[in-house]
């Protein structure tokens, strides 16, 4: 006698029938879901697999004992289209049987091969196989691993069929018809109810139909669900579509069908739809694409100090590969917020959350399920507090090839996978070269950003104190919105005053700027906090330098070897020059300067002065000889330095004077000689007389009103201010001012 047909529906609730009659007889909700599974999989599954994926939780004696029971329970009603042997079971290949989800798979392999352009009567067979989500309503208790598959499934299996009710839409507007693309872009919103493409294509629908009044309604339903469920506004590409509707501008077509893209091939996404114009950084959007295309880089990290405009660049590159209908990211472009993320262990459950995986009790496998196969591009934002995390993201690397991950970090993540692209400021007008100010980006932000709360502000009225502005802030994008949203309030005058000095402008009040990011002083702390105590203590000491320092001077001056000094730079908090010389930003520099003690303070500035004046006589020692010229730039190179190191050994002569025990101080005055005839002749060299006048004349002044000239030769006092009198004669002669240069003499 012939076997009876079976079929077996798996996309919507699970139906078994034989014969056209369904079968009644299976109860077991094991049994079930074995037969399901081996119905999907269409390939001999290993008993051992089969009892892991139903029984993971119990002994394996037990989990196989189990498997028996089932497997006969099905052979009860069924045992004529199954094939089960010692080692492992399927569906009969040979048996009568059919099943939705094989003649779905097949239609939409089809209709996705490259060059194929279905038809809707095509599109409609497959859409109508979909009544619902993968084997809806099938709960086995006690199988985790079986839940994993059956989640990983049914999303793999909506986002198919979200694809073919796309298509189904995109030919029904080509052939206008009206009814078959209102029935798919609502079957579309059945399964998500969250898509905005969805309520595009069915405003779109409804406008082309004649109803636009309905079709308005539908922006206000997707507005009003996104904002009490999500708390977001519509894409721009929503709104766009609204205005459009609304202006009349989307009307039922009066002759041929219209060529209607409705962006079916866009990627999905959760991007967050912007509420500022994005300005500037063209050159880093176009290294972001070229770094992303290379198949060698699969993990890039943005790295910059706080407010340099790292989420917001990564972002605007996420909405240009969602607006490119050639993005290779077919699957999806996530961005996931990871600041409120408090520990490494809850990275992979904050991912399935962004992704919209159900929960599980093993987050990371389901993850690493769901990616695998998908061309999908993860952005994880803030990723800075959760580096002991950083492993899994190679992890997820190694088992979902087409996935890329874009991070932005105050720090590297050091790993051997990892590409870094450093965020710095953005251009600003330098002091030498002002011509088109108003154009770079800088200055443009600043605009922008300050007519949000002033309309009546121009550029022009406040010109040379918004170049000292974004000349200080270096370009920080935060820094500068932070300071334009005082120019209501403050004269532009006085916010450069309150930043330059003590990073004091007020707390920005806007509600939903996240609190490290209110003030500079909350920007600089955040780092700050992020730092272990002795990179808290090195970068403290850091501050002594001016204008850059280099890896020797760091050493011997604040203890910073070379692992701490690239520990910082890897976090953002020092640049590292091709010339080998490493910058600290001149904000980070006051804030980090304030967290020195006075006496730890007394003591770097110290060794500072020392080390410059040693620096000096080092470079003295080729002068008059073939290497002068290297020398004299040698010592051009530290100058900013050797000025504090001078100024600092002069201020000491004043500060002791008031301390008998101190005075007369024999090492401030033998500081002091050694600096004088080198920094002297270094001016005379490179003919900065005018520099050099002043320099010695105030340091004169200073050790005469000190005593100097009484105080007895055995102290070299005498000396080093007749030698001070001799340099300041020096350039006052090469100036001049010959009555004062005699005078000195």
């Amino acid at each position: 006698m012939a076997a009876q047909e079976l079929e077996i529906y798996l996309l919507g609730p699970l139906q078994i029938s034989l014969a056209g009659k369904p079968v009644s007889g299976l109860v077991s909700v094991k049994a079930k879901a074995l037969l399901a599974y081996l119905a999907a999989e269409r390939r001999p599954c290993a008993r051992s697999t089969l009892a892991g994926l139903l029984w993971s939780d119990s002994p394996e004696e037990d989990a196989r004992r189990n498997l028996r029971v089932e497997i006969s329970k099905l052979r009860q009603t069924l045992d004529s289209h199954l094939l089960f042997t010692h080692q492992e079971g399927m569906l009969k290949p040979d048996s009568q049987h059919r099943v939705d989800l094989h003649q779905f798979e097949k239609i939409a392999a089809a209709l996705q091969a490259p060059a194929t352009t279905p038809g809707i009567s095509q599109l409609l067979e497959a859409t109508t196989l979909y009544r619902g989500d993968f084997l809806s309503g099938l709960q086995v208790r006690a199988a985790p691993l079986f839940e994993d598959w059956l989640l990983v499934e049914r999303e793999r299996l909506r986002q198919t069929a979200l694809l073919l009710l796309d298509k189904l839409v995109e030919a029904a507007v080509q052939s206008q018809d009206w009814k078959t693309g209102l029935a798919a872009a609502r079957k579309s919103l059945s399964i998500d109810s969250w898509r905005e493409q969805s309520h595009r294509q069915l405003m779109t629908l409804l406008a082309l139909s004649g109803n636009r009044p309905a079709a308005l309604a539908q922006f206000e339903t997707i507005r009003r669900t996104l904002v009490q469920e999500l708390g977001i506004e519509p894409s721009p590409d929503t709104f766009d579509l609204y205005q459009r509707i609304k202006a009349g501008a989307v009307v039922p077509p009066a002759g041929p069908a219209p060529v209607v893209s409705m962006g079916s091939l866009s990627p999905p996404h959760n991007l967050p739809a912007s509420t500022s114009s994005f300005v500037g950084r063209e050159i880093e959007l176009q290294q972001l694409d070229e770094l992303l295309s290379d198949p060698d880089c699969r993990l890039l990290t943005l790295t910059g100090p706080g407010g340099v405009g790292k989420t917001r660049l990564a972002l605007e590159y996420c909405w240009k590969q969602v607006g490119d209908p050639g993005t290779p990211f077919k699957d999806g472009i996530y961005a996931i917020p990871l600041a409120a993320v408090t520990g490494g262990q809850l990275l992979a459950s904050t991912l399935a959350d962004a992704l919209k995986l159900p929960g599980s009790q093993d987050p990371y496998q389901q993850l690493i399920r769901f990616l695998s196969g998908k061309q999908i591009l993860l952005t994880l934002d803030n990723f800075e507090h959760l580096a002991e995390a950083a492993p899994a993201l190679v992890e997820i690397l190694q088992a979902a090839a087409g996935v890329r991950l874009l991070v932005t970090s105050r720090h590297q993540l050091n790993l051997y996978e990892e590409w870094v692209l450093p965020v710095e400021g953005m251009p600003y007008p330098r002091q030498n070269d002002l011509a088109g100010w108003q154009n770079t980006g800088a200055v443009q932000l600043f605009q922008q950003r300050a007519r949000r709360v002033s309309l009546r502000f121009t550029l022009a009225d406040h010109r040379d104190c918004i170049i000292r502005l974004c000349q200080l802030l270096e370009g920080l994008p935060l820094g500068i919105e932070l300071a334009a949203a005082w120019v209501n309030v403050l004269p532009c005058e006085n916010i450069f005053k309150q930043i330059e000095h003590k990073l004091a402008l007020p707390e920005n009040q806007i509600r939903n700027l996240p609190a490290r990011q209110r003030s500079l002083q909350a920007v600089m702390q955040y780092s700050w906090d992020l730092l272990a105590e002795e990179e808290q203590t090195c970068l403290a000491h850091l501050t002594v330098f001016r204008s850059g320092f280099s890896g020797q001077a760091a050493e011997n001056i604040a203890a910073a070897r070379p692992r701490l000094l690239a520990s910082l730079a890897a976090k953002s908090l020092l640049r590292f020059s091709p010339d080998g010389r490493y910058e600290m930003h001149s904000l980070l520099n006051v804030y980090s300067a304030e967290k020195l003690a006075p006496i730890e303070k007394e003591a770097v500035q110290a060794a500072h002065s020392c080390f410059f004046a040693q620096y000096l006589t080092g470079c003295a020692r080729d002068f008059a000889g073939p290497k002068e010229a290297q020398a004299i730039d040698a010592i051009a190179v530290e100058i900013a330095n050797i000025r504090a190191g001078w100024k600092w050994a002069v201020a000491q002569i004043s500060s002791r004077k008031a301390d008998p025990i101190t005075w007369p101080p024999e090492e401030d005055i033998e500081l002091l000689a050694q600096y004088i005839p080198i920094l002297s002749t270094f001016y005379f060299r490179k003919s900065w007389f005018r520099e050099a006048e002043p320099v010695f004349s105030h340091a004169a002044s200073i050790l005469e009103a000190s005593g100097f000239n009484h105080l007895p030769p055995a102290s070299n006092a005498p000396f080093v201010l007749g030698i001070l009198y001799l340099a300041h004669a020096r350039h006052c002669r090469a100036l001049g001012q010959n009555k004062t240069a005699h005078a000195q003499i």
